[in-house]
């Protein structure tokens, strides 16, 4: 319940609320890697990139398997231009997916299965966009 408020919260831009919840639910569960993928799209909103990055690894390291926050950090590494951690998160993402059922609904894309999300990547991929 309190990561649907601090997700609402920083839905509408208040940021403050969305904080606020945000740290109960990381008082609540110090190991669950959700309340630092929000926090890390808070700081985003904020223009705070380094705190992103952080909040995204801690995430990441809480959860290996926690594919939002590898497309998530590599979304920041390609707009500063390091396309190389950039490809390492989208394949470490592969990587996490693959060991899924391909009818499996991938946390953070509801609707979606890991056969599409695989797919999805794949496509949009910078490797997939040029010539051979």
């Amino acid at each position: 319940m309190l990561l649907l408020l601090a997700s609402a919260h920083a839905n509408m831009g208040e940021l403050d609320h969305a904080g606020h919840y945000i740290h109960l639910a990381q008082r609540a569960d110090r190991l669950a890697a959700e309340p630092h993928l929000i926090a890390a799209h808070v700081a985003m909103e904020q223009g705070d990139f380094t705190t992103a990055k952080e909040r995204l690894k801690k995430a990441i390291y809480l959860d290996q398997d926690f594919v939002l926050a590898y497309l998530s950090l590599g979304d920041i590494y390609t707009r500063e231009n390091d396309f190389k951690r950039a490809h390492k998160m989208r394949e470490a993402a592969l990587r996490a997916l693959e060991i899924l059922p391909p009818g499996a609904i991938v946390k953070g894309f509801e609707d979606t299965t890991a056969q599409e999300l695989i797919r999805i990547i794949k496509e949009n991929s910078p490797s997939a966009t040029k010539p051979h």
